[in-house]
């Protein structure tokens, strides 16, 4: 008897615990879509670079490529710093009708070297929306980004390689650990 209630004790806990932590993650998807609601009007004379990437999921051996499309919008005036608003559309095709589309909503922070040269790292975290879909079934789950990478410097080319590892952290859910490689294409701003 003292075992059964122990047991639905820790159930109620556990349960309790991943339902905190996914209200957590979400408000902080919903606090970066408030970010790009109030920043969109600084947006527009902000630079702007937009492009794609191509890259590998290390958590699955057998349909690991994954490709998508991501912006890069300068916040440096509107916050002070050199912080880039960062949306980006990410496709996973699983096989056999399954697939991924993740939605992320990143905040990232150019890192400033005592001794810049060709290579720029940076930093970020943002939210996340992954839609899973297997034939009729879809669900959606909401995440948190952890983001690393580093940009090569170009002078006035308009082309700004780059490569960059991502960390999703999504309650109920696999997390996933990613690798790309892609490059992004000034198109506006200063």
């Amino acid at each position: 008897m003292i075992g059964e209630v122990l047991t639905h004790i820790t159930r109620v806990h556990e349960a309790a615990m991943r339902n905190a932590r996914a209200v957590a993650i979400r408000s902080v998807v919903y606090l970066f879509a408030l970010v790009t609601l109030l920043a969109a009007p600084r947006l527009a004379s902000a630079q702007i670079s937009v492009g794609g990437f191509l890259g590998a999921e290390f958590d699955n051996q057998d349909n690991w490529l994954l490709f998508g499309a991501e912006g890069r919008f300068s916040l440096r005036k509107a916050m002070n710093g050199p912080w880039d608003f960062n949306p980006r559309l990410s496709y996973h095709s699983y096989g056999g009708g399954a697939s991924a589309t993740q939605i992320d909503l990143n905040l990232l922070y150019d890192l400033e070297l005592a001794h810049p040269g060709r290579f720029a790292p940076y930093v970020g975290i943002g939210g996340t929306l992954v839609t899973f879909k297997a034939g009729d079934l879809s669900e959606s789950h909401t995440g948190l980004n952890l983001i690393t990478g580093v940009k090569l410097v170009t002078k006035d080319s308009g082309i700004e390689p780059f490569m960059n590892t991502q960390y999703s952290i999504i309650p109920s859910y696999p997390n996933s650990y990613t690798l790309v490689f892609g490059a992004l294409f000034r198109i506006g701003g200063r």
